[in-house]
This record gives structure tokens, C-alpha cells and sequence, in this order.
């Protein structure tokens, strides 16, 4: 009885120890290393980086061309590609520019890339020659044979901006202002005769009015050109 009591002991603790061989031998110890989850990046949209910097932008649906007018150059990007050109210089991208939801997507290098230190700068008041403005010149752009841009519905850039200088013109005179205007009606005038009008009257501001078009619905806002010294 005793003899069999002790084998039944030595059974039980054969077990016990092919039981922990068997479990303990199949772990492996793992380097403790932290879990790390990546941020999710942002998708930067094109039209409104642009729009922030005031920057005229398009987007030809049909070749996958966009055209952007920067200061320093026209700048050119095809989507699928990394590569920019501005002015004829090549820029390269981390990444190649995509469509997501109908929008242009660019990687996260653009900006500093490729828009680099366009920032609007303050002028210095101290500098600046004020001026008081009592007489303007508004252009309506195109007129007669010269039709302008021509939009999807088949309106007029010419009828458009005439609609639009008519308009300045009245708001200008309600402040005491002098008007001239290049044209007042669906004339042709051509450049020359529209600086003559401009010098023969001596006035303080010449002001061409033009309206953009787009092939992207997205496309909005106002670009204004300005004469400023080269000195």
C-alpha cells in the first residue's frame, strides 16, 4: 500500500514537471519596446493652400495638368508625378500629387517647396507717398471683335466685365470721384488708344478690369496685378 502511494507520487511529479518543460520551454522572452502608433496625416488640398496665399490656380480634368501663377514663374504639375516645373525649374516632391474626392491633393513638401517664402508683406508706412485719389480710369477689358474668355453657358468675358465697370463707376462717383471710362459700350478699343485715354485725362489711377476663366468649378477669389517701382 505504502509502495504504491509512493509511485503514485513519483507519477504525479513526472507530470508536473514534463507540464512545465512543455509550457515554460515554448515561451520566448520578447524585447520590451514601446507601441507606437503613427499620426495620420492631413491631406493637403490644393485649392486651399492657394487660396491662403492668394495664388490663381486651374486644373485641366482632361490632360491632368495644373497650371498655378506664382510670382517668380507659372508652375506646372501633372497628377501621378512628383515632378514640379516653376519657370523651368525642376522641382522634386516627396510624393506624387494625386486626386482625392475630385480635389487635387499635394504631399506635404509642397508648400515649402514649391510656394516657398511667398508671404504678403506689410509695406512700410514711413516709406509710403499717400496720395489722394480724385480721378480713375476703368478699363472693361476685351470689347467688340474681342470677346474675352467665354464661359461653359456661352456668356462673354467682354459683357461681363462692362457689367462690372459700370458698376465701380457708380459706387466711385457716389464718393466724388472722376470716371472715365475706356469704353461704355460693346466697342473695340485697342491697347493703345486705351493708354491715350488714360494719359490724355491725367488721372491718378488706371484700373483694367478682367474676368478669369477656369476649367475648375473649384476656382475662386480675386487677383489683382499692380505697377510698383523697379528701383
Amino acid at each position: 500500500m505504502i509502495n504504491n502511494l509512493h509511485s503514485r507520487n513519483r507519477g504525479l511529479q513526472l507530470v508536473l514537471k514534463l507540464y512545465i518543460l512543455f509550457f515554460l520551454g515554448g515561451c520566448v522572452s520578447l524585447p520590451s519596446e514601446p507601441f507606437r502608433v503613427e499620426p495620420i496625416k492631413a491631406e493637403l488640398l490644393l485649392k486651399d493652400i492657394c487660396k491662403q496665399n492668394n495664388i490663381y490656380w486651374q486644373w485641366d480634368s482632361i490632360s491632368q495638368v495644373v497650371t498655378l501663377n506664382l510670382p517668380r514663374g507659372e508652375a506646372k504639375l501633372l497628377v501621378g508625378s512628383n515632378i514640379v516645373l516653376v519657370a523651368g525649374t525642376e522641382i522634386i516632391l516627396d510624393e506624387p500629387i494625386r486626386i482625392s474626392k475630385s480635389s487635387v491633393v499635394v504631399p506635404q513638401d509642397f508648400e515649402i517647396k514649391v510656394i516657398g517664402d511667398l508671404i504678403v508683406r506689410s509695406m512700410d508706412i514711413d516709406k509710403c507717398i499717400l496720395q489722394k485719389v480724385q480721378s480713375v480710369v476703368i478699363d472693361a477689358g476685351h470689347g467688340g471683335k474681342d470677346s474675352g474668355a467665354i464661359g461653359r453657358s456661352g456668356i462673354y468675358e467682354k459683357h461681363v466685365v462692362l457689367d462690372i465697370s459700370k458698376r465701380v463707376k457708380k459706387i466711385l462717383q457716389r464718393n466724388k470721384l472722376k470716371v472715365v471710362m475706356t469704353r461704355d459700350n460693346d466697342d473695340f478699343e485697342t491697347l493703345k488708344r486705351r493708354t491715350e485715354i488714360a494719359c490724355d485725362e491725367k488721372v491718378d489711377i488706371f484700373v483694367s478690369i478682367h474676368a478669369n476663366s477656369s476649367l475648375s468649378r473649384s476656382a475662386s477669389g480675386v487677383e489683382v496685378y499692380s505697377l510698383q517701382d523697379l528701383d
